[in-house]
């Protein structure tokens, strides 16, 4: 349908234009699910292209290039809510179940999917265990003759309360051990399944909800995959949905900087423009200096995705650490150039800052995101040829420390959760 990217994306900015941007402020503010808003962007075949139909079995079907410029259009639009939705739906649970699902549903399922028919979604964290604690989790699933029961609950879901699908990871048996955990096809009228929204101060129209699954009877081909690979199937996919923060970032950022400069400049301050102030246009510039960074980043992950079909652990968590603190800088100084203007009821930028502080917990907190690193990095630096010349001397007469052995990898990716 689409030749390029770059067909793909004026036809969607027109889409855009068209549905989204007149109703953006109005969705944000009221909190309604756009249902038909999603329903519009997979029928007019937004979604199809962003699904890799020749992907090996050890990839992550997900084409990046057209992924990307769907959420970075969608995200300048302002209206969050249906950007997250998509985001989790086109870039996470849709390739999950291209890849994972039984035969005698995965093509149904997913030409479904890609219309926009109907909305998925990834069921992980619990609000009886810490989010950063994943081996925590404790929704069982049992497996019986002739099929599987799932007990639990799950805690701040992404569409949840609206969609038709959710990707459960539970256990299947007990212990802290990643092997013990299972994915699972969840329809999400079946008995058993109890639904509702939870009130939230940030992406209000994301139907961020709670879900509770009372003695639910699973058919056998509700399994995605291999039992004992759900946390590597969780891990290989919520770092697309860590991707797509990026890109969504950029974009946003982007986007203030440039409507923050024309604002400067169109401003008047006695007999000079903001503008021509020496300490504005420094601050503007520092953040510009942030926002390319983090665009080189995301630029060298998306890289990596479309040659690997995966995303290089070590990179992809130093791009998601980075969000939160970038986002929080940038936008706060966008809105002290606009001073009480800013701190008015209806001010975008302030909710943009509020919103943006999603970032930094959900898909994985920063501070589980240092973890992954130090995890990640000291893995490679172990192997790493040694320098010609240490730069690190030790005092004379004292022995040489030994090389830290780091955990092995199961252990680092135990913390990479969601």
């Amino acid at each position: 349908m689409f030749g390029s990217e770059t067909e793909y994306r004026q036809a969607l900015r027109e889409h855009l234009k068209r549905e989204v941007y007149p109703r953006a402020h109005r969705i944000e503010s009221g909190g309604a699910f756009p249902h038909d808003l999603v329903r519009g962007l997979g029928a007019a075949g937004f979604f199809a292209p962003c699904l890799r139909h020749d992907a090996p079995s050890s990839q992550v079907p997900l084409e990046v290039g057209f992924f990307r410029v769907l959420i970075e259009e969608l995200a300048k639009t302002g209206c969050f809510g249906l950007t997250l939705s998509v985001s989790m739906h086109v870039g996470v649970f849709t390739p999950l179940v291209a890849r994972l699902a039984h035969p005698a549903q995965r093509d149904a399922l997913v030409v479904r999917a890609v219309a926009g028919e109907i909305l998925g979604t990834l069921a992980a964290t619990e609000l009886e265990s810490a989010g950063s604690d994943l081996m925590g989790m404790q929704t069982a699933a049992e497996f019986r003759d002739g099929g599987i029961g799932l007990t639990g609950s799950k805690h701040y879901i992404t569409n949840a309360a609206v969609a038709d699908y959710a990707v459960v990871f539970a256990r299947w048996r007990a212990g802290r051990h990643f092997t013990n955990f299972c994915a699972l096809l969840v329809p999400l009228e079946a008995p058993g399944v109890e639904r509702a929204r939870i009130p939230m101060a940030v992406m209000t129209s994301a139907a961020v909800s709670r879900m509770r699954f009372d003695g639910v009877e699973l058919p056998p081909t509700a399994l995605l995959g291999r039992k004992e690979l759900g946390i590597r199937y969780f891990l290989e996919h919520i770092a697309f949905e860590r991707l797509s923060g990026g890109i969504w970032a950029v974009a946003a950022a982007e986007q203030c900087l440039e409507e923050a400069q024309r604002h400067a400049h169109a401003r008047v301050v006695g007999e000079e423009t903001l503008w021509e102030r020496g300490s504005v246009r420094h601050r503007v510039a520092e953040a510009v200096v942030q926002v390319t960074l983090l665009r080189g980043l995301v630029d060298r992950v998306v890289e990596g995705a479309r040659r690997t079909g995966t995303l290089d652990p070590l990179e992809s968590a130093v791009m998601k650490a980075s969000l939160g603190p970038c986002m929080e800088s940038v936008i706060g100084r966008c809105l002290q150039l606009q001073g009480a203007r800013g701190l008015e009821a209806d001010s975008l930028l302030l909710r943009l800052l509020n919103d943006f502080r999603v970032f930094g917990v959900a898909g994985g907190s920063t501070e589980t995101m240092l973890d992954v690193i130090a995890e990640q990095w000291a893995q490679r630096a172990a192997h790493a040829a040694p320098p010609p010349v240490p730069l690190f001397v030790p005092p004379a007469g004292a022995e040489p420390e030994p090389r830290a052995e780091p955990r092995p990898a199961a252990d680092a990716a135990a913390v990479a959760i969601a």
